[in-house]
């Protein structure tokens, strides 16, 4: 599988290529699948790229640093698949 910074480097190429969303959009899921990326996504590079920022990085995000790993996380629903998100914010609270 494609990693999200990889998409953002071809989301940027299709851009320096002065591609249009759609042509774009068509291109990556054509290559990697139907849904694979959708217009809001490339709406939003795009005009991040046309704003002088070529920087591939994601912004950092404002709120409360997670204070579990993705892995625990993961452990939680394998172990309970049907639980609800309320259940899953319960343990892992309970675990950090």
């Amino acid at each position: 599988m494609i990693s999200e910074h990889q998409f953002r480097t071809i989301i940027y190429y299709e851009w320096r290529q002065e591609h249009s969303t759609n042509m774009e959009i068509a291109n990556i899921n054509n290559t990697f699948g139907k849904g694979t990326v959708y217009r809001w996504t490339v709406n939003r590079w795009f005009n991040r790229f046309a704003a002088g920022d070529t920087s591939l990085e994601e912004d950092e995000r404002s709120g409360r640093p997670s204070t579990i790993s993705d892995d625990e996380l993961l452990r939680c629903v394998k172990t309970n698949p049907e639980a609800t998100t309320r259940e899953l914010a319960t343990t892992t609270r309970l675990l950090s």
